[in-house]
């Protein structure tokens, strides 16, 4: 199922009620934070461990793997909430949380910021 709201289009199997508007919100907040402009982001919601390691090129995932940014090309690759609860030791409700982390990360890399600073980078994202 592909979703779209403004310049986030989001990818998931349709398997969950996924709020493409409170990703949207998500979205604002972290572009306020870093003052871009809009830009286009694409997300695809894994239900399971085998999508999420195919989509983020990631062959071994630790628990604390909730999903990837590739700022190369403005995807996201996450967990549905109920995947984060079946795949990690973390709640569902930690779902939009994710978003915004790696959203900061694309956002983080189009201001010209070096992803190889990676401590920086998680600090950024993690704010």
């Amino acid at each position: 199922m592909i979703e779209t709201k403004e310049n986030i289009r989001i990818w998931h199997d349709g398997s969950e009620k996924i709020s493409i508007d409170k990703i949207y919100e998500q979205y604002k907040k972290v572009k306020e934070f870093f003052g871009v402009e809009d830009m286009n982001i694409r997300i695809i919601l894994c239900s399971n461990k085998e999508d999420l390691s195919f989509f983020t090129g990631l062959r071994q995932l630790n628990e604390n793997t909730l999903g990837r940014a590739i700022p190369q090309i403005n995807l996201i690759v996450i967990y549905t909430p109920e995947a984060i609860e079946k795949n990690t030791p973390k709640k569902k409700d930690n779902f939009l949380g994710v978003v915004a982390h790696e959203m900061a990360h694309l956002m983080y890399n189009h201001l010209g910021y070096s992803s190889k600073i990676q401590l920086f980078n998680e600090g950024i994202a993690s704010y």
